[in-house]
């Protein structure tokens, strides 16, 4: 007995041994990795000379961290220290974050759902996804995962198990896996009623306004004598597909803004930024200049018609900056919730402590300055009239700020 207990003693404290082994390099990780990340700010970060900056950097360059496990709580603690900088697109991701992010791939339920009057309700679902194959569909509402009512969406998106769903006066059942999937986000351009268009803008990834995808849907514009353009939930995305985007909309006064940085003793004065998507064009534009003059481009026709634009909290990056360029246009209204303040622009750097490849940082590496004079980052933009959702209407699938956008456009 006391042989297997020696035994089993000897198990744990070589298990102990291991794990604060482990523990120990991850922190030795993080703390070459801290300290990486600090130098790629110092190097990079459009604000760097900042006095409250300087004094993080500095301290930053002075700590160390105590045990750590995994390399998701190193990015998360690095994550937590970064937030006194106060900068939206500062932030350490995964390769799987950076797959989501860029790709939009990665494991999922399909489910898409909306919280509205503290019901969570689902409002879309990805095709030959878990969730589509076991019927699941707008209109149903979750009432529990794996026994616990969920608090979010994105809890319904990532969580496999056991759903409990209230579709009118039934209750449905379905055990949902997570599929690896891909989300299609390009733009569309659909009729809501006899004049009236939807135009749905998902996401400015580059991927999705490559020139002729874009200038289709831009030439069937003039179809309708309105639009509502749909930025709900775009996270933003690349600078010249926003532009390409708003140019039917902004052909009459084509100059937005500028995109800045601090100035340096050797660089060309203000261009214009180049219609081409290539992260590269951008960036070299940036390193020959203290400023990239943002304006939209002749080739994508003009709509002289009414728009309403809806945004919510989701809205952010360069889907505030076409916001905030028609918020004052006389034929354009913005309707639904205040943006996200998320207005710079970013660029990604591996982080090789981490392992490198896609375990990366995203810098701002330039400010953005709208025509006048407003910066949007960490303000926002707040909607002409504040929209909210009707649960009844949602309940049936239907979308309430639709339907009132239509109702305005159509009067």
């Amino acid at each position: 007995m006391n042989r297997v207990i020696s035994v089993g003693m000897g198990a744990a404290l070589f298990l102990g041994s291991a794990v604060a082994c482990v523990g120990h390099t991850i922190a030795w990780t993080e703390n070459r990795a801290t300290h990486e990340v600090c130098r790629l700010i110092r190097e990079n970060y459009y604000k760097s000379g900042d006095e409250k900056v300087v004094e993080f950097l500095d301290q930053c360059d002075a700590e160390t961290t105590g045990m750590s496990f995994t390399k998701a709580k190193a990015i998360r603690n690095i994550n937590r220290k970064l937030g006194a900088i106060r900068s939206s697109h500062l932030n350490v991701f995964s390769p799987s974050e950076n797959r989501w992010l860029w790709e939009h791939e990665g494991s999922d339920t399909g489910i898409r759902a909306r919280s509205i009057d503290g019901e969570l309700v689902i409002i879309s679902v990805l095709a030959k996804s878990p969730a589509d194959l076991a019927g699941l569909k707008p209109g149903d509402a979750i009432v529990s995962v794996n026994g616990e009512t969920p608090m979010t969406a994105q809890v319904a998106q990532s969580t496999a198990g056991h759903y409990k769903i209230a579709r009118g006066k039934e209750f449905l059942e379905a055990d949902l896996d997570l599929a690896d999937l891909a989300e299609d986000l390009s733009p569309s351009l659909t009729g809501v009623s006899r004049d009236i268009g939807l135009l749905k803008i998902p996401s400015f990834l580059p991927q999705y306004f490559e020139q002729t995808q874009w200038e289709k849907i831009a030439k069937s514009l003039p179809l309708f004598r309105g639009l509502i353009i749909d930025l709900r939930d775009n996270a933003g995305g690349s600078f010249p597909a926003m532009l390409r985007a708003l140019s039917p909309f902004r052909c009459d006064k084509p100059r937005i803004g500028e995109l800045w940085r601090a100035p340096r003793e050797k660089s060309q004065d203000k261009v214009e930024m180049r219609d081409e998507l290539s992260a590269e064009s951008q960036l070299s534009q940036l390193a020959e200049t203290d400023a990239i003059v943002l304006k939209t481009f002749p080739d994508y026709g003009c709509f002289k018609g009414p728009v309403i634009v809806l945004t919510d909290d989701g809205t952010s990056s360069v889907s505030e900056i076409f916001t905030h360029a028609l918020l004052k246009s006389p034929r354009a209204r913005v309707w639904g919730t205040p943006t996200a303040g998320q207005v710079v622009m970013a660029r990604w750097f591996p982080v090789g402590s981490l392992g490198g490849g896609d375990y990366a940082i995203s810098i701002p590496i330039a400010g953005y300055r709208a025509g006048d004079g407003s910066a949007l980052e960490l303000e926002g933009i707040s909607p002409q009239k504040e929209l909210h959702y009707d649960l009844a209407k949602a309940l049936r699938g239907e979308d309430s700020w639709i339907e009132e956008a239509v109702s305005a456009l159509a009067r």
